[in-house]
């Protein structure tokens, strides 16, 4: 890495202000002219369904990221070496694959009970909900057997859920520490199975009645193209649909010796479906791909302000739209409107998760949660992961933290790369339960005063916009409409409103709303004051400062409060302001999509910093185009649950326990940003290209090894997470 040097030279921030204003052509986009392969049909074949039904899930392996989809936490090792998914709640789910005609099966669990039981233990075991079967569990290693009739599967993805009552024992249970977890599935059935097409090197191997089926944004003059060799590959039929247009099927040609391609020009720039399938012939296409023509930016680099310092400030629990600067009519940002007219505003910045644990583990990791590790209550950032901090201390800055939610404490791996690290701990006996944004500047200063030529680095997390909401007297008061008449107080907690749905009242809405937009203005002085203390130290010029949060708060738009339960834009629409340092190319309003991983990648450019070349995020400064999907999560309500955000659609879904199947939500978030009108049983190619979205982004970030560390909440954290609403969220 390059060493630091104290200041950046204010004359390569005026280039790269240019370069953000696209001046002095520091960004040129145009059409490359020639085809380019776009996408790698050999490759991306692990995201389709195209393989029939799974016969195996193994923990640990990258697949099994998208099936141990609730109640698990990351894959560690167990005493035999072996890879093994520890449960973390009494429910835990599993996703598979039944292929699409599903065949009795016996699914054999290989599964392991560690520690010391002081009673007898069994698990209950249910498919879609359905009970199937009821077995005695025996410390160590063992394989249940359970036998699944057709009946209780349904074509595709289907759900096994794992019951075991009383697990994990609570705080003063007679049961010693016990842990139960699974290693492996094996899916067993004694019918043949049906033909499915694979990949073998760089061929994809169509048999006779086997088909692979692609979901895919096709890029301009996009075209299918592949090599053979094989006269029978005239035979390959090419059927293709574009969203909301008919099935057509596309002439295969031969382009030059050995070579073959189909036009799909007519589908060129749409998401579209295309199945491939083999007439009665055993076929090989090689090297199989989609070329097309598509706007590229020139590649640039922007000047660095090498030296400068960081300061990354989360709020917890904040709204985008309840900043002015993001269009709220409310006062309650003049600060951070202010802020915002010195930095670059991203209009349109997504978050990962919508609770804090893995979207501010995604933040200083520059990777999505799956990959991170930190999914879950009972799970722990990746210890082999480097982070933002262990990037720039290793850069020569110096470090710490400052950090006000129990969710990003030392124990769960947010230390990792601080030199000091302070975990301002709630109190069950103050009136806001966390240390307010006032009290976490006042421990932040004297650090940051006795700062010497050494650049640094700051990470500060305020959580007042988290519930309870109680702000000092006469915060609420300028935000509550006269003419509102609540029939509960100032001090009702949230929790009231989600087990008693007959008091979520619209007067009773705009009593909780106004009390968190008094939270946000409390923030927003603390943040003004933390400004001032920078500029009256002449910090300010050599300062980059990052402002976001790590996720948003419901109040009833969708039916719901409070965060975590769902990803609506309520939940994971999130501020994102950076403010070079000198104020360098502020004010710029930019409506790319922005995502929370995109946050390391750009503090490390922006800092001439060399960063891991495995990120999956994008420099937001560089002048290149913006990114289009993006993917986010939720495990800590029931059920787990994806979105992906592509282009102007988005689509979430979850696995559900009851029979059916489960729930799917898409939205056209430019017709439609309230998410109000579910449009997902009509646009089925735009729900099939989501799905494999996912499916490849955690295909191609999961890390290939089991995490290096997992933590098992202590009953005191239980405690504690409990008392702050974490805990069996999902039964609420």
């Amino acid at each position: 890495m390059p060493a630091v040097e104290r200041g950046g030279p204010v004359r390569a921030l005026v280039v790269l202000a240019a370069c953000l204003l696209g001046a002095g052509g520091c960004r040129r986009s145009a059409s490359t002219g020639a085809r380019a392969v776009a996408v790698d049909l050999v490759e991306a074949f692990a995201a389709t369904d195209s393989a029939g039904p799974m016969t195996e899930i193994h923990a640990g392996d990258r697949r099994a990221t998208s099936s141990f989809v609730e109640g698990w936490s990351p894959p560690a090792r167990d005493e035999d070496g072996r890879d093994v998914a520890w449960a973390s709640s009494p429910r835990a789910s599993i996703a598979f694959d039944a292929g699409t005609r599903p065949l009795d099966m016996t699914i054999v669990l290989d599964c392991v009970l560690a520690g010391e039981p002081a009673r007898p233990r069994f698990v209950f075991i249910r498919t879609n909900g359905r009970p199937a079967g009821r077995f005695k569990l025996e410390r160590g290693a063992q394989e249940l057997r359970i036998a699944v009739l057709p009946s209780y599967l349904q074509p595709g993805r289907n759900v096994l859920d794992v019951l075991v009552p009383g697990y994990p024992a609570s705080p003063g249970h007679r049961d010693s520490p016990m842990k139960f977890g699974v290693r492996a599935l094996r899916f067993e059935t004694s019918a043949a199975p049906a033909p499915v097409a694979t990949v073998e090197g760089d061929r994809l191997i169509l048999g006779p009645g086997t088909v692979a089926t692609y979901f895919l944004r096709l890029p301009d003059d996009a075209r299918l193209r592949f090599e053979s060799g094989d006269r029978s590959a005239d035979r390959l039929r090419v059927a293709v649909q574009a969203d909301g247009r008919p099935e057509r099927v596309a002439a295969v040609a031969r382009a030059e010796p050995g070579h073959l391609i189909a036009d799909l020009g007519p589908e060129s720039g749409s998401i579209a479906r295309i199945v491939l399938s083999a007439d009665g012939t055993n076929l090989a296409l090689v090297r199989p791909r989609i070329e097309g023509r598509s706007v590229e930016s020139a590649p640039t680099t922007p000047p660095a302000a090498r030296g400068s310092n960081v300061i990354l400030y989360v709020a917890d629990t904040l709204r985008a739209d309840r900043l002015g600067c993001f269009g709220y009519r409310r006062a309650t940002s003049p600060r951070l409107d202010a802020f915002a007219r010195e930095s670059l505003l991203f209009e349109t910045a997504m978050a990962q998760a919508s609770w804090t644990r893995p979207s501010t583990a995604s933040i200083l990791t520059g990777r999505y949660p799956a990959e991170h590790g930190a999914r879950s209550l009972m799970s722990a950032v990746r210890a082999d992961l480097p982070t933002l901090a262990t990037i720039l201390a290793g850069a020569g800055y110096d470090t710490a933290a400052f950090v006000t939610n129990l969710n990003v404490a030392a124990r769960f791996g947010f230390d990792r790369g601080f030199a000091e690290y302070h975990y301002l701990e709630e109190r069950e006996d103050r009136d806001t339960v966390y240390v307010s944004a006032a009290e976490l500047n006042a421990a932040a200063f004297p650090w940051l005063d006795a700062r010497g030529d050494r650049p640094f680095f700051l990470y500060l997390h305020a959580t007042d916009t988290h519930a309870p909401y109680r702000p000092p007297p006469g915060y609420a008061e300028r935000f509550l409409p006269p003419d509102v008449h609540p029939t509960i107080g100032p001090r009702t907690p949230v929790v009231s409103l989600i087990e008693r749905p007959a008091l979520a009242t619209p007067d009773n809405i705009a009593l909780l709303s106004a009390q968190y937009d008094g939270e946000v203005a409390l923030l927003d002085e603390s943040f003004g004051a933390l400004l001032d203390h920078l500029r009256a130290r002449g910090l300010d010029r050599s300062t980059l400062v990052v402002f976001v949060a790590d996720h948003g708060e419901e109040f009833h738009e969708h039916g719901g409060f409070d965060h975590g339960r769902t990803l609506y834009q309520e939940l994971v629409r999130v501020p994102l302001l950076v403010r070079l340092p000198a104020g360098a190319g502020g004010g710029r309003r930019l409506r790319g999509l922005a995502r929370q991983i995109d946050v390391l990648p750009t503090v490390l450019a922006v800092l001439g910093v060399e960063r891991p070349a495995d990120l999956p995020g994008r420099v937001l400064v560089d002048g290149g185009l913006p990114a289009d999907e993006t993917m986010m999560e939720t495990q800590l309500g029931r059920p787990a649950l994806t979105g992906v955000v592509a282009g102007p659609w988005k689509a979430v879904w979850g696995g559900t326990t009851r029979p059916g199947g489960e729930r799917i939500e898409l939205y056209d978030l430019g017709a439609d940003p309230g998410e109000r009108q579910n449009l997902a049983e009509g646009r089925p190619v735009v729900v099939g290209y989501a799905r494999q979205t996912a499916a490849r982004l955690r295909l191609g970030r999961a890390s290939q090894e089991p995490a290096a560390e997992t933590t098992v909440v202590d009953p005191d954290t239980e405690r504690r997470l409990r008392a702050l609403g974490y805990v069996d969220a999902g039964a609420r």
